[in-house]
């Protein structure tokens, strides 16, 4: 099993932002990502299947303006996590991502304040009237690893109390 979890926690204006600051997030998130899946496939296909579960983000279907290369970076990981979930899945390697939303943490706080000195809202919280938890994250990611999920395969899994605005 393989479980991707990174961020590159650059926020900033737009036209602000640097080549570098771009660079550095999908160095760290997409190629990082796309790298650990290179190495970690090989040994999965020699013992029969594996299961990958990529840890993404809202900002993939519904962008943050104070955070956009990681939003960027994200639905580039949903592209790739089913593109290779069906380019394995016959060779019984499940592959999968999670989507989390909003979550109490420092990180969510920033993109907040963030968001704020940019477009002069701080954000609401999703249709569950909380942020979520990072257990509850977790527990997603944990499910889609399993067994249980034995039947799920190219799927992004929003984890979000609701909050992202597609359907």
């Amino acid at each position: 099993m393989l479980v991707n979890c990174a961020a590159a926690a650059i926020f900033g204006d737009f036209l602000e932002l640097t080549d570098a600051q771009w660079n550095a997030v999908l160095q760290t998130k997409l190629l990082g990502y796309i790298r650990s899946m290179r190495a970690v496939i090989p040994f999965m296909l020699r013992q029969g299947g594996g299961s990958i579960v990529n840890v993404t983000g809202r900002g993939g279907r519904q962008p943050t303006p104070a955070h956009l290369p990681g939003c960027a970076a994200n639905i580039a990981l949903n592209l790739v996590t089913k593109g290779t979930a069906d380019a394995y899945a016959h060779r019984n390697i499940r592959i999968n991502a999670v989507a989390p939303g909003p979550v109490e943490s420092a990180r969510h706080h920033q993109i907040a304040r963030s968001n704020k000195k940019l477009t002069q809202s701080a954000g609401k919280l999703p249709p569950v009237g909380r942020l979520g938890t990072p257990e509850e994250i977790a527990e997603a990611v944990f499910f889609l690893a399993s067994p249980g999920a034995a039947f799920i395969s190219g799927v992004t899994l929003q984890v979000d109390g609701g909050g992202t605005a597609a359907i």
